[in-house]
């Protein structure tokens, strides 16, 4: 370890009758504040010092790169599309109809058991889950938009304007 010792600044100057001048006390200020700076870059770990060495370890094993992976394979090889092809899962995938909402809305696909067949049923249990405001890009396969009812600025008509809360 490491012995290390302090240089203490020197007293500041002292005025008539024994008191401090202004110019002592920042002279003082000025002394300590080297010293401190010195202690800092001097102090085992600061910035100014060599990062540690690794700590030794704590077993013999080796490292392992394997090699081969894929080296055996047999079967029928295909060569590369010239396009990539596109693939949907369908409208139904995560059980929402894609035919209303934006952006991460979701209407069921098929409503709970007990939610009655009409729309002023299916509105109010949207109601009830906190739809606001809910636009029909798609397809209106329940039946949710009034004729004649109020449309988003893009276009799209609301469903169950009344309910919530774009009549």
């Amino acid at each position: 370890m490491n012995q290390r010792t302090m240089v203490q600044p020197p007293p500041p100057p002292q005025g008539p009758g024994g008191k401090r001048s202004f110019r002592g006390i920042a002279a003082g200020s000025v002394v300590g504040a080297i010293a401190v700076v010195a202690v800092i870059a001097l102090w085992p770990g600061s910035a100014a010092s060599e990062p540690p060495a690794p700590p030794p370890p704590t077993s013999d094993a080796q490292p392992y790169a394997q090699s081969g992976f894929a080296n055996g394979l047999t079967g029928k090889t295909y060569a590369p599309l010239a396009t990539p092809e596109t693939f949907s899962h369908g409208p139904t995938v995560d059980g929402c109809d894609r035919g209303y909402g934006m952006h991460g809305e979701c209407v069921p696909w098929n409503f709970p058991p007990g939610v009655g067949k009409d729309a002023a049923a299916k509105c109010g249990w949207l109601e009830q889950q906190g739809a606001r405001a809910l636009e029909v890009p798609g397809d209106d396969r329940h039946k949710l938009v009034p004729a004649g009812g109020p449309k988003a600025p893009d276009g799209n008509p609301y469903a169950c304007p009344k309910e919530l809360g774009t009549a």
